[in-house]
């Protein structure tokens, strides 16, 4: 089981057709069960989902959304730790046709991301680096539309880091 720290981006979700909240609590957790890349999370009656990837929180509330069609989702904000000071950061695993391998790598750099290696597999570059989260905001989105849908991302937890003054 993967713990709550290494699941960095939450989203609380509400559905304004139910009147009593902890009905949509249920259905929505046994809806959810087995979600790949998404945990649930019941806070003081709240009802947030947990992941590392904003596509995985995306995929979970569009399943949400067309059964709960009142349903709100709240924005998506990365969880730190000790009051802010220290935030997550992830390894990401890039698999790109080499013609886009370059952009890509300047592009991470610019988020703030250190290239850790470069090979090569099946006719494909892979690119890995680490990144604070943060920076990773809307990077699945840009890189299907630099690659033509052809680059896929992979991230996983590394660790909580001080953030940068």
């Amino acid at each position: 089981m993967i713990p709550y720290y290494e699941l960095p981006l939450r989203q609380t979700l509400t559905d304004a057709g139910q009147p009593l909240q902890l009905d949509f609590i249920e259905q929505a957790k046994l809806l959810l069960e087995g979600f790949s890349g998404v945990k649930v999370e019941v806070p003081a009656r709240l009802f947030s989902l947990r992941a590392l990837a904003e596509r995985d929180l995306e995929g979970a509330v569009a399943m949400l959304r067309a059964v709960f069609p009142a349903m709100r989702a709240g924005r998506i904000e990365v969880v730190c730790l000790e009051e802010g000071r220290l935030e997550p950061f992830v390894q990401i695993r890039v698999r790109t046709p080499a013609k886009w391998s370059a952009p890509i790598a300047e592009e991470l750099a610019g988020r703030a991301g250190s290239i850790e290696d470069l090979g090569a597999d099946a006719g494909y570059q892979i690119l890995v680096a680490v990144a604070p989260l943060e920076q990773l905001r809307a990077f699945d989105g840009w890189l299907s539309a630099k690659s033509d849908g052809t680059a896929i991302a992979e991230y996983r937890f590394k660790e909580y880091r001080p953030r940068a003054a």
